[in-house]
């Protein structure tokens, strides 16, 4: 059966696309225009790329590769400022995803798998988002929890603490922790917000465990959401002491050098409930031992 995925050209999306063609999965991609394909490109012929032109009805051909399975929604867009980009990112996060949810209904898909950001939470769990981006989330999350259970189409949500791990492109943290732990100062916060590492592999793994699920009827058909955590949050302080520890060496960071974000998330909300049937298999000081190696800082070397 063919899977359907979004978000595809990501971090994230870029290594479930990987293990999904690994396992001989026929693979749509679909892409915004802006999108680039190049990465997707490599993993081969097992992915058949599709650009959303952003037409109510332009997703239907989406689905024309065959039957599908599954559908794995991971794209999202950020606002970086001013009304335009607002804009953008309701279409992306809430217009966008339910003309998606729409079409695979419409086309008889079984399992829609959805992806929220611990953003929406506060420190209880409760709902609470803490910026436009994470508003837009917890709309189209709210969409789902009203929709019929009929049709044959169930739905789930996957929250997402702070994801890591190899060749990320993205920059961020552990980007940072390499250019200090190569001699370079970085300006840091006060480094007391606590934060929740997961490796993309065991985030890989929650995807793909979610569609077995919804396959075999053990979770759903009512929409509910699930967290994918470490199971063992720590302050940045002590994530960056990791680090050190992966590297042998010290990391040149200048805490205090920095405001905390206006919307800093001191307490993550809790991994509660967590996917069934799933368990992080990447403990934080193996995943950084793994960067390290792949900045040729490891401390075993």
């Amino acid at each position: 059966m063919a899977v359907l995925i979004t978000g595809a050209s990501g971090y994230i999306g870029h290594h479930l696309t990987k293990r999904l063609v690994e396992e001989n999965k026929t693979v749509t991609a679909i892409l915004r225009p802006s999108s680039q394909p190049d990465r997707l490109r490599a993993l081969g012929g097992g992915v058949r790329l599709y650009v959303d032109d952003g037409t109510p009805d332009g997703l239907a051909s989406a689905f024309d590769g065959g039957p599908v399975e599954t559908v794995f929604h991971l794209a999202a867009h950020r606002p970086g400022g001013g009304e335009e980009d607002r804009d953008a990112t309701l279409e992306a996060n809430v217009d966008f995803s339910t003309r998606l949810w729409h079409a695979a209904r419409q086309n008889n898909c079984k399992a829609f798998i959805n992806t929220g950001s611990y953003w929406q939470f506060d420190a209880a769990g409760k709902p609470a988002p803490n910026s436009f981006y994470a508003e837009t989330k917890q709309t189209f999350q709210d969409f789902l929890y009203t929709r019929p259970e009929d049709g044959g189409l169930a739905a789930v949500t996957l929250v997402l603490f702070d994801v890591y791990g190899p060749g990320d492109w993205r920059g961020g943290l552990t980007a940072a922790f390499g250019r200090a732990a190569q001699g370079e100062p970085v300006d840091m916060s006060g480094g007391e917000q606590v934060l929740d590492m997961i490796h993309v592999s065991d985030v890989v793994d929650g995807f793909l465990n979610a569609a077995t699920l919804l396959k075999r009827g053990d979770i759903g058909p009512r929409h509910r959401a699930y967290f994918l955590g470490s199971e063992h949050p720590a302050t940045l302080k002590n994530i960056a002491a990791v680090f050190e520890a992966a590297c042998g060496r010290p990391l040149a960071l200048n805490w205090g050098a920095l405001d905390y974000h206006p919307n800093q998330i001191f307490q993550p909300c809790p991994a509660d409930p967590m996917l069934p049937e799933w368990k992080p298999s990447h403990s934080l000081g193996a995943g950084f031992a793994e960067l390290a190696g792949e900045l040729n800082l490891s401390n075993t070397v």
